[in-house]
């Protein structure tokens, strides 16, 4: 993986669930003979100490919040957790086609995704029905390019959690967009429907200002 296929890790994240929970991080360049290990138990930090591991880096987090129970009864229930994070694990893989990468819940394979060259190819691999229960977006002008799927009506959802807009390759949460989709979507006969939408939008990148947002989503 090369720097353009990587969206980085804020540091001041990184350093918070450091302090709230127990973290090892493992690092190792393609210009050293091994990698190092640095670990967290809520906040206190070990000397970095060598370590055999693959290229890249690493980051394990578990007990997230247990010496902190007030803060730990706070945390939504296990299964929304498990959506949210499914949720986001797809946002980077629609985002990235072109890397492998797999989902794994309780020593589980949930997906492997194997690399594909374009947007549409990885989108088929979160389809709920066959390909040709949706409709291919395609359009450009000299402001913006897009590409999709979005469901044929009949295959409607009852709910928003196949809905994925992506800008620049990134998975973003905009409301205005989301709605003007499922405005567009709905008709008299599938008012209380939803779609499934796999959209990505181009735009040049200095008409788009990510940090508009602390987890860069909007």
């Amino acid at each position: 993986i090369n720097n353009n296929d990587c969206y980085g890790f804020r540091g001041e994240a990184l350093a918070a669930i450091s302090g709230v929970s127990e973290l090892i991080l493992r690092s190792r360049p393609h210009t050293t003979p091994h990698g190092y290990e640095i670990s967290s138990h809520n906040g206190k930090i070990t000397e970095p100490i060598p370590c055999g591991t693959n290229y890249g880096t690493t980051i394990d987090i578990s007990n997230l919040f247990e010496a902190i129970p007030a803060r730990k009864k706070y945390l939504p229930s296990k299964l929304t957790l498990e959506k949210n994070i499914l949720y986001v694990f797809q946002g980077l893989a629609l985002g990235k086609p072109t890397i492998e990468m797999t989902f794994i819940k309780e020593s589980k394979i949930i997906h492997h995704l194997f690399k594909k060259e374009t947007f549409i190819e990885r989108a088929t691999d979160f389809l709920t029905h066959s390909v040709s229960s949706y409709a291919n977006i395609s359009y450009s002008d000299e402001y913006c390019s897009i590409e999709g799927l979005i469901s044929h009506f009949e295959y409607g959802q009852y709910d928003r959690s196949k809905i994925y807009i992506l800008v620049n390759g990134r998975l973003v949460k905009q409301p205005k967009l989301t709605q003007i989709c499922i405005k567009a979507y709905q008709s008299e006969q599938f008012q209380k429907r939803f779609p499934e939408i796999f959209i990505d939008i181009h735009v040049p990148n200095d008409q788009v200002d990510i940090n508009v947002h602390p987890r860069k989503e909007e």
